[in-house]
């Protein structure tokens, strides 16, 4: 089990915070009906769960084609390497189609409060933070 998964209440802790993003998806969805839009959401929803389950975190929340992710402290690196593959699956996921649609992530480590939500999803609030790093160099 997950480490964020036994919190119960409100508890500070140290977190990989990541935000993914895809760039130009508006382009892309436009090209797209319905169907084929939900389709093609619904497989990288489910790419995206993969990996960051294969590195250790959870997803908080997907909005629109943006997720928020966190990975507990004792996953950091292993977070890392996920978020990188995430880039670069992301890409290859939408390499196929007519226009460039690119994954934009956007990192920070440090002390969080993390807490349970009604709809037992994990959430994150930042109250400090040690430094920022960023997997794009």
């Amino acid at each position: 089990m997950n480490t964020l998964d036994a919190i119960q209440v409100p508890q500070q802790c140290e977190l990989l915070v990541a935000f993914s993003d895809l760039s130009a998806f508006k382009h892309f969805a436009q090209d797209q009906s319905e169907e084929q839009l939900f389709a093609a959401m619904a497989e990288y929803y489910e790419l995206v769960g993969d990996i960051v389950a294969e590195g250790g975190g959870n997803i908080v929340k997907f909005i629109g084609d943006a997720a928020l992710l966190v990975f507990p402290a004792d996953a950091v690196d292993t977070g890392v390497l996920a978020l990188r593959a995430l880039e670069e699956r992301g890409d290859e996921f939408f390499a196929p189609a007519a226009i460039l649609v690119a994954t934009w992530l956007k990192l920070i480590s440090g002390g969080c409060v993390v807490v349970r939500s009604a709809l037992a999803t994990t959430s994150a609030l930042t109250s400090s933070v040690t430094r920022s790093i960023s997997p794009r160099c």
